[in-house]
């Protein structure tokens, strides 16, 4: 009966927690609640590393940047985030105070301890937060709390530094920087015009072990499907199903951009294709179109059997998985 007692005690509380609007905590006279709600969901959830980053947030909005501080650290003991922590907008009021330097020495050591090893710590160090900088505006983006609009990303300030880093260390390997920074020089270049320049770089990589074979291939991809004669754009295609796109129109009747349904490109060898996602670490195609929402014909539909290029071949766009042609 006590525990029956304790519950209806409890109810109200609980109730009250799950009908408070969140929203309404970004109008700045609201910054006190916001503190206080949180701070009364972590009292019953200490482990949690969202109340005490969501108490920090609203902390350093307020400009109380000692506590915020603390607050921060304890949500860092319970797990959360650095990318987040790095990118997040309401911490942008201690970037310039000492107490800021001191979490983002901690957030580094963290990720020197989780790449104990590796030959190029600084340079591991450089690229890890370079990778976050290219997700700032993608995974990242709900990060961006401001209401005036996004600046434009220096994408080619990071391309230039990954240029200057192969000339100076060669690609940046999992054992120079860790498998982090490693896929942060995938990313950065993956997303940029030099796919072409560096895509021999990264197929040697991982054919040594020290990228995987899942970013190159992803970056062969890439290539073949934006291929160039001259200015003219070739027909896409793609050997491990990895890239997918969305079509943009201008609605004149709404004044918007309108999105049309995700597709996948054309795939070579169908057949096989998921016998090399398997080769390179990724799952069935099948899933990927589930992921994306797209209608997964069966394998034997996918498009016409377009085949493989030889050249594609010579070029070690199989990654050692030759037998998967045919």
């Amino acid at each position: 009966m006590k525990h029956i007692c304790f519950f209806l005690v409890m109810l109200p509380g609980l109730v009250l927690f799950g009908q408070v609007d969140t929203v309404q905590f970004r109008n700045p006279q609201n910054y006190p609640m916001a503190v206080s709600h949180y701070s009364s969901l972590y009292a019953l959830h200490p482990t949690s590393a969202y109340y005490p980053y969501q108490m920090a947030c609203y902390l350093a909005l307020q400009g109380l940047a000692d506590r915020a501080s603390v607050i921060l650290n304890r949500a860092i003991d319970n797990g959360a985030m650095a990318e987040d922590i790095y990118t997040d907008t309401d911490f942008e009021a201690l970037h310039h105070l000492a107490k800021w330097c001191e979490v983002d020495s901690r957030l580094k050591q963290q990720f020197l301890d989780k790449n104990s090893g590796i030959t190029h710590p600084d340079l591991a160090v450089e690229l890890w937060l370079m990778g976050i900088e290219d997700q700032r505006y993608r995974t990242l983006r709900r990060n961006y709390k401001k209401y005036e609009p996004i600046a434009l990303d220096d994408w080619k300030g990071r391309v230039a530094r990954i240029e200057a880093i192969v000339t100076q260390y060669g690609w940046p390997k999992i054992s120079m920087v860790g498998e982090t920074g490693a896929k942060a020089a995938f990313l950065i270049i993956q997303h940029s015009d030099r796919i072409k320049k560096y895509l021999p770089h990264i197929i040697n990589a991982a054919n040594e072990g020290e990228a995987k074979k899942e970013h190159a291939a992803m970056m062969i991809d890439r290539s073949l499907c934006f291929r160039k004669r001259g200015p003219f754009l070739l027909k896409p295609m793609q050997i491990y199903g990895t890239q997918f796109y969305s079509e943009s129109k201008f609605n004149k009747n709404t004044g918007n951009v309108d999105n049309s349904p995700m597709k996948y490109y054309p795939i070579c060898n169908p057949a096989n294709l998921d016998l090399r996602r398997a080769y390179i670490g990724r799952d069935n195609f099948e899933e990927d179109c589930k992921r994306f929402g797209v209608h997964y014909p069966g394998i034997n539909d996918l498009n016409k059997n377009i085949r493989i290029k030889k050249r594609w071949i010579r070029k070690g766009y199989l990654l050692g998985f030759e037998k998967s042609i045919n």
